[in-house]
């Protein structure tokens, strides 16, 4: 009995034993895995700082990226921005470039009408501004609006262009003309050429880089109609055309049947049969006048209480009518009056603009032959002094001259004076 007690007893610390094994190990197993967990979620924070670590520096990197790229965007900012310009067109240009007009609606040079440029667009990209839209307010002449046609001389030493009637303070029909400007590409300079939109530059024979302008007129019935105005590079109209096309031959026949057709003219205040002149030519001294950099195409003069606007005008004769540095003359032209020996009478006069078939009519009395003699084919931008005599109260010199279509015009010329005139041929528009 006692030995089986021992044999329970004993039983009882074994399993007792292993009971407390059974837990230690347990609550080591616990442990550990705390441990493990611990070591776990460590590595997860370390792997997790390293992440974030690595998406800082991903994310430095891409801010430094952002930084390249806007310094990139003001270094393009800090040159010449076209901001709010839109292309409108292409033109031919010369080497290395073409002609090109944009507009930006953001700005207006009146209301409703945007500025305009024109420049030079070069093959590499870069531009070069030669005009742009521009109010002068009572300068209508050197004020710009929408730009037209612009076209390169013949000798590449120039582009014309036309701007519209926007700006203008005229009235009638020539309301509505565009002008014609032109940039100097020497010097950049722009200025008014004629008026009329640019048609075409001629570029061979002999008118080439003479300008075809378009302009308003009436025809012979009082409707309104288009001619076509020829001017030469230095801005002198050569002929107005009723047709477009065909430009050389129509303004040779202008200029040969103009010609032929004034010889047939009867001329004013000629001699009748029995009183026929001696034609014979004046001898002329001419002297060039230096520039006075003075521009006539918008030169307004008031001339013994006339308003003279030479831009409207073909020509404007003077009689006794001393320059006083306004008007750009290019000549002094003096002659004497060969019926006389003794020319001791001086009257002048001053042609702004260009006359034709100039001649000097001479009558020494009323009842006295007239005597004609020729002066010039043309005279342009010049003071005529002329060297002549009055022997009588009745006798009078008269210059007779013709206007670009060949009809016939007189200023006459005596001792007891005439009052002050002014002789302007309009232009035909």
């Amino acid at each position: 009995m006692k030995k089986v007690f021992s044999i329970i007893l004993i039983i009882l610390m074994v399993v007792s034993l292993a009971g407390c094994s059974k837990e230690a190990s347990s609550q080591k197993t616990e442990e550990e895995s705390s441990m493990e967990n611990k070591a776990e979620l460590e590595a997860e924070a370390q792997k997790d700082a390293e992440t974030k670590g690595d998406n800082q520096t991903d994310s430095s990197k891409t801010e430094i990226k952002t930084d390249k790229s806007d310094t990139s965007g003001n270094d393009t900012a800090s040159k010449p921005a076209d901001d709010g310009r839109i292309e409108v067109a292409t033109y031919a240009g010369g080497n290395g470039f073409k002609l090109l007009i944009e507009e930006d609606k953001s700005k207006e040079v009146v209301k409703g009408i945007p500025v305009n440029y024109l420049s030079m667009k070069y093959t590499n990209g870069q531009k070069k501004l030669l005009a742009q839209s521009v109010d002068r307010g009572e300068d209508w002449t050197n004020s710009i609006a929408t730009l037209h046609y612009p076209t390169l001389s013949i000798d590449g030493t120039k582009v014309y262009y036309s701007t519209d009637n926007t700006f203008t303070r005229s009235s009638g029909y020539g309301v509505n003309n565009y002008r014609t400007r032109v940039v100097d590409l020497k010097t950049f300079g722009d200025s008014y050429f004629e008026e009329g939109a640019l048609v075409t530059i001629l570029n061979s024979g002999p008118y080439a880089n003479h300008v075809v302008l378009e302009l308003n007129s009436l025809d012979s019935a009082g409707n309104p109609t288009m001619v076509y105005q020829v001017v030469t590079p230095s801005r002198d109209q050569l002929v107005v055309l009723e047709n477009a096309g065909n430009w050389q031959s129509q303004i040779e026949a202008k200029l040969n049947g103009g010609n032929n057709s004034r010889q047939n003219q009867p001329q004013q205040n000629t001699p009748s049969s029995n009183q026929a002149p001696t034609k014979t030519s004046v001898e002329l001294i001419i002297t060039e006048i230096p520039f006075n950099g003075v521009k006539k195409s918008s030169l307004v003069e008031s001339i013994h209480g006339y308003s003279v606007e030479y831009n409207r005008y073909y020509s404007v004769i003077i009689p006794n009518h001393p320059p006083k540095g306004g008007y750009p003359f290019k000549y002094g032209i003096e002659f004497a009056n060969p019926a006389y020996p003794n020319t001791d009478t001086e009257y002048y006069f001053s042609v702004m603009g260009t006359i034709h078939d100039v001649r000097l009519q001479t009558q020494a009395d009323m009842n006295s032959s007239y005597k004609l003699y020729k002066v010039a084919d043309t005279i342009e931008d010049a003071v005529v002094v002329v060297k002549s005599s009055f022997p009588t109260d009745a006798s009078f010199d008269k210059i007779l001259y013709r206007d670009f279509d060949g009809k016939n015009y007189a200023v006459p010329f005596t001792s007891m004076g005439e009052e002050d005139k002014v002789y302007g041929i309009k232009l035909p528009y």
